[in-house]
This record gives C-alpha cells, structure tokens and sequence, in this order.
C-alpha cells in the first residue's frame, strides 16, 4: 500500500551503502541521500493549538540529490509504502519505507 505524505524539511544527511558478494568482498558502492522530514499530527487541540495526534521524524531515503536548494523548513511531499518481513522467531513486523521526496512551491 501507497500514500503520500506531507512535512517540514529538517535534516540531511548522506552515506555509502556498500553490497557485498558471498565472499564478503564489496562488489558496488552506492551514496544514499537521506531526508529527515518533521510530519505533524492530524487533529489539534482548539484552545492550545497542539497536535492531540502522532507527530514524527521520518527519515526519506534516495539515491541521488533531488532537493537543491535545501534549507531548514521548507514543505516537502513524498511517498511511503508499507512493507512486511518476518523476524527471526516467524512473527510478522510491518514498517514504512519512504522515498519520491520533493520541494513544495520552492
């Protein structure tokens, strides 16, 4: 399942994910971009103005530099997905994987 969601660009950082053959040996390095974006609640208290709901830091992930001109708190849009694995004991955990991250109105 898709949505697409909404926030406030806080953070970004950058690194190198390496992939490994089965010898252990790195075979491809490749740079993510990492986006940490504030996402506020839904629902507000009318007296105090405060969310009454989750607010979050997700962290979007990309492989190349989308955003160029970067600064604190500008509206970003992007996408989640949500996806399932099993752990070690057969449990099934769900997790959002986000990404498709851009500027709103930069």
């Amino acid at each position: 399942m898709v949505g697409k969601f909404s926030g406030i660009l806080v953070g970004y950082r950058k690194y190198d994910k390496a992939s490994k053959d089965e010898s252990g040996k790195i075979i491809v390095s490749e740079q993510k971009h990492v986006y940490d974006v504030f996402c506020t609640g839904v629902k507000k208290d009318k007296a105090t103005g405060l969310f009454t709901d989750e607010c979050k830091v997700v962290s979007v992930t990309d492989t190349e530099q989308v955003i160029k001109n970067m600064k604190y708190g500008i509206p970003v849009e992007f996408y989640g997905e949500a996806k399932t694995f099993k752990d070690k004991s057969g449990n099934e955990k769900n997790y959002m994987v986000y990404s498709g991250i851009s500027a709103v109105g930069v």
